[in-house]
This record gives C-alpha cells, sequence and structure tokens, in this order.
C-alpha cells in the first residue's frame, strides 16, 4: 500500500493518492484504509465551497485538484 500526500506552502492538502490496497478485501489492513480513505473523501464533501477531483475504483484511490 503506498499512500501519498502532497500540501502546499500553507500546509493545506492539495491531493491525496492510495495505491495497492484491496477495496474489498478480507485484508484488515486494506480495510481500514478504505474507512480512513472515504472518511476523508465524506469531510472534504461537507466543506462548503470545496470543490476537487474524486476517483476510487477499488485499487487506486485520488483526490486532487482540491480548490476553494
Amino acid at each position: 500500500i503506498t499512500i501519498s500526500i502532497h500540501l502546499d506552502s500553507n500546509g493545506v492538502i492539495k491531493d491525496v493518492k492510495i495505491t495497492g490496497h484491496a477495496k474489498d478485501s478480507e485484508n484488515g489492513i486494506c480495510n481500514a484504509i478504505s474507512i480512513l480513505s472515504q472518511t476523508l473523501y465524506l469531510s472534504l464533501l461537507n466543506i462548503p465551497d470545496l470543490n476537487f477531483n474524486y476517483k476510487d475504483d477499488g485499487s487506486i484511490f485520488i483526490i486532487d485538484d482540491i480548490r476553494c
């Protein structure tokens, strides 16, 4: 599992990419990563005026182009 998080110069998240996990797995680590990535996604959805691109096809999770 690889998790990449890029921050801007103010420490604000600009993009998140998670690869190497199986979304529908019996593996506890993969399940934990899926829960945490979905928590991030749902948290961002609740921020007014925040826009971003989102992709989750089960093998790769990406949130990028985060902007207000």
